[in-house]
């Protein structure tokens, strides 16, 4: 099987196996011309510098989500808590939208970021609905 790139995904005779240095590695990668491989290292410079603030919007946000529906559960059913949750790590993968190798060998890397935008999408979506189901369709018994 001929290799593909690592950015595009594409197949070309003239693909490229180059060495790049990281703050924390030195990682090979396979691009098919100079355009994809400044797009995968600027993608990958980015991700490396901002990896903290993705597991930050990942994790806490879902915590102070967690905390505001059960404070907010006699108020909205947890409504805004669920809308902070759903928006908050949709936000964080729209904003962060990294891959990992395993997607990168399977779609390529601007294939792997679409799709965790779409992702993100999704899941912003969802806390809305969710929110919007608890405000106006969950009985709170009164």
């Amino acid at each position: 099987m001929a290799e593909k790139c690592d950015w595009c995904h594409g197949q070309s005779e003239e693909m490229e196996v180059r060495e790049i240095t990281f703050k924390a590695s030195v990682e090979e990668i396979t691009v098919c011309c100079q355009q994809c491989e400044d797009q995968l290292v600027g993608f990958s410079r980015y991700a490396e510098s901002h990896i903290w603030h993705f597991f930050a919007g990942l994790l806490l946000l879902p915590a102070i989500g967690g905390v505001v529906a059960v404070w907010r559960e006699s108020v909205d059913s947890g409504a805004l808590g669920y809308l902070i949750m759903g928006v908050g790590m949709g936000a964080a993968i729209i904003k962060y939208p990294f891959v990992t190798p395993q997607t990168v060998q399977m779609m390529g890397m601007k294939k792997g970021i679409l799709l965790g935008r779409i992702i993100g999408g999704l899941l912003v979506l969802a806390g809305i609905g969710l929110f919007v189901f608890c405000n106006w369709f969950v009985d709170r018994g009164q």
